[in-house]
């Protein structure tokens, strides 16, 4: 049974908490002498803090703004006290905090009163509640009532419109910060009718700096120290930490067969198209997760309005895989386990509880199809670093991941297969909604066939999406970003035809034979930048009309993926690549980006950081083309981030219509069209590509 208390640890994966929050800080430096210096910052013109020192033989000294003075060498404790400013409280989230300062130094130490509760929000003792009914799950849209005892402290004065917060206790497993919609009392017997509130409505001001790390072994408390300069806007953030174990903690070994029967307590459908066999396809990933990390931090009420970001950590060894016993002409599995909710953490922001529960599920999604009995196995190496960030309104991504493949198994038949499957992991806060992150790790096959060999390739993949709850800090919406899409070819393979036992063919069927063609398809390669004849530097080619922004890049681009000069940057984002100035040289110049290489219309961009070109595409001209003009008029742009896009992967606009990857077998490529709805199938007839661009 969960207790109350900085963290319950239970048998199994248990999870540790990195805090880190605005209080008093502290770090050290050298100086002439054993100094003391603390700053007392945050609190309105004329306000005094209330901070008192002790040390060694008896020190008591009582700061009330910033100050040096003169100490001896040893170990001292701050105390930082709240203070009542006109019907405010300022609050250090960390009342209390040691530090130790050698001969000849200077010790450095912040009293940050961050933190101000409004009259308007109560604290409520979770282990003294009298609750008479079970405590209901609560919406910013959707009301639960808490049943109490008139009587329980705390709850006498309470008036509609009033936030109440509590911790873990008997009744609030996950504690509770709720907003007072609603009073009915009857006797001793009270009922308020609450609905979630947000952290902006619990202190007009605050920060918090949270990382939740997942292991195995029990956590220990330690404290912590920074040693980053003073900003204008943060200051160096110092706290209590629960230090996480250095074991793996493995996410789970998910291998399911096709045909078997729903998994309890999950989400699951599966089914083969006609010819299929069930049982005999059976698609797997193994995931060990050493060290996950996640990182929560946000900041509210000051000149700059809402911060927010959520990073996340963790070195990955993953093996995707499929096995198939026999002949399928085409199975598909989709697969959710139930969540697992991991040990509930507690800390403080100021005098708010902030409670959360770290969750996590596997989703799996694969289809085969093949001509005999085959098997493929992907590996991969995984370091992924990868956030999201919310700023002046704006959300951007963030991408630092490294990874590398191999391929112990290859096939050696005419196969069709991909698995992807991965983890989903959030951080509920009240058991409510938080940050999240969902990744999918991807292993596939494909067969090309022309007419005298079969191209056999295998790829590998990660596709990552972190998600932002922005309901927490009052505004009414969330958002998740794709910040790494990476879909690799890490093996191929030539092999042979075999030869007809009859000397005289088989007409072609009318689904396979191209539309006559008066030319071969037309390769180009689209060259926003040109050389300036009278500077010889790069410049937008002649006639472009030009919007310009700014932001920044992730990654090379999977829209264009076989140009190694193709980034993904957002804005404009996905279905747009952008271009660096190569003939210029300069890296750190303007990219041109376009989501329509017969256009004149161009975005310029500005970027805000260095272009990752560690994290640049391969240059392949065997990869699919950015964008295809067909003999119908229609413009087709390959869907690099698109999903469930493995056998059309080309959109076309407003048309509604979607596309096979071009058969490129031939001269002049073909491809078929069908509609962009949910069980539509090829149009019989092929379409010839006329220009193909990367």
């Amino acid at each position: 049974m969960r207790r109350p208390g900085w963290a319950a640890v239970a048998a199994g994966p248990v999870v540790m908490l990195l805090l880190v929050v605005g209080g008093v800080y502290l770090f050290t430096s050298s100086a002439a002498g054993t100094k003391l210096a603390v700053a007392v910052t945050d609190l309105p013109v004329g306000a005094s803090g209330d901070v008192t020192v002790t040390g060694p033989n008896g020190y008591i000294r009582h700061v009330s703004s910033s100050a040096t003075f003169d100490i001896a060498p040893g170990s001292y404790e701050l105390v930082s006290r709240p203070l009542q400013v006109g019907a405010d409280r300022y609050y250090t989230p960390l009342p209390r905090i040691g530090v130790t300062v050698r001969r000849g130094s200077t010790g450095h130490a912040i009293a940050d009163y961050a933190d101000v509760l409004p009259p308007t929000t109560h604290l409520l003792d979770a282990g003294r509640l009298q609750l008479l009914a079970p405590v209901a799950p609560a919406s910013f849209e959707k009301t639960a009532s808490l049943v109490l005892r008139a009587n329980s402290p705390g709850v006498g004065q309470l008036k509609v419109g009033d936030v109440i917060n509590a911790g873990i206790g008997p009744g609030t497993p996950h504690g509770f910060l709720r907003k007072v919609v609603g009073i009915r009392q009857v006797g001793d017997r009270l009922e308020l009718v609450t609905r979630q509130a947000a952290l902006t409505e619990a202190l007009r001001r605050g920060k918090f700096d949270v990382r939740v790390a997942l292991g195995k072994s029990a956590a220990r408390i330690v404290t912590a120290s920074a040693a980053r300069p003073l900003s204008s806007r943060r200051a160096p953030d110092v706290g209590v930490r629960l230090v996480a174990a250095t074991e793996p903690f493995n996410l789970g070994d998910l291998s399911q067969a096709f045909g078997e029967s729903e998994k309890d307590n999950g989400q699951r459908t599966s089914g083969c198209k006609p010819g299929g066999v069930p049982g005999l396809a059976s698609p797997m990933l193994s995931l060990d997760a050493g060290g996950p990390q996640l990182h929560w931090n946000a900041d509210w009420g000051f000149f700059s309005g809402l911060f927010a970001h959520f990073g996340v950590t963790m070195d990955e060894k993953a093996s995707a895989s499929v096995t198939v016993k026999a002949a399928l002409a085409g199975c598909t599995i989709k697969d959710k386990s139930p969540e697992v909710e991991l040990d509930t953490l507690v800390f403080p922001v100021g005098p708010i509880l902030l409670v959360l529960t770290p969750a996590y599920r596997f989703v799996e999604e694969a289809s085969v199809s093949v001509k005999a009995q085959a098997e493929f196995r992907v590996t991969q190496h995984l370091r992924l670093d990868v956030g999201l960030e919310y700023k002046d309104g704006n959300f951007n991504g963030l991408n630092n991941s490294r990874y590398d493949f191999t391929h112990p198994i290859t096939p050696e038949v005419s196969i069709e297969a991909e698995v992807k499957a991965g983890p989903q992991i959030a951080l509920k806060a009240y058991d409510f909604a938080g940050p999240s992150i969902s990744e999918s790790l991807a292993a596939g096959a494909t067969a090309k066939a022309n007419e005298s060999t079969t191209k056999i390739s295998l790829t590998g993949g990660v596709h990552t999406d972190v998600g932002l709850e922005l309901q927490l800090f009052g505004h009414g919406f969330e958002k998740s970003v794709t910040v790494l899409k990476l879909d690799k070819e890490i093996w191929s393979k030539e092999l042979p035809n075999p030869v007809p036992t009859s000397s005289t063919p088989s007409p072609p069927s009318a689904a396979t034979t191209p539309p006559t063609a008066s030319a071969a398809t037309q390769l180009r390669t689209f060259q926003p930048w040109v050389p300036d004849p009278s500077t010889g530097r790069g410049s937008p080619f002649a006639g472009a009309v030009i919007t310009d922004t700014s932001g920044s890049c992730d990654s090379g681009s999977s829209d264009d993926p076989g140009r190694a000069d193709a980034y993904r940057c957002t804005p404009p984002g996905n279905g747009t690549p952008c271009f660096p100035n190569t003939i210029s040289g300069d890296p750190g110049g303007p990219l041109l980006c376009s989501s329509d290489p017969t256009s004149n219309q161009l975005t310029q961009l500005a970027a805000t950081s260095p272009v990752p070109v560690q994290l640049a595409n391969n240059s392949d001209p065997n990869a699919l083309p950015w964008y295809l003009v067909l003999a119908d008029g229609k413009h087709c742009n390959l869907s690099g981030y698109g999903t469930n896009n493995v056998s059309t992967p080309y959109f076309c606009g407003a048309t509604g219509v979607v596309t096979t990857a071009p058969d490129r077998s031939r001269p002049t490529w073909t491809v078929q069209e069908q509609a962009a709805t949910a069980n539509a199938s090829p149009q019989a007839s092929a379409v010839a590509v006329i220009t193909a661009f990367s």
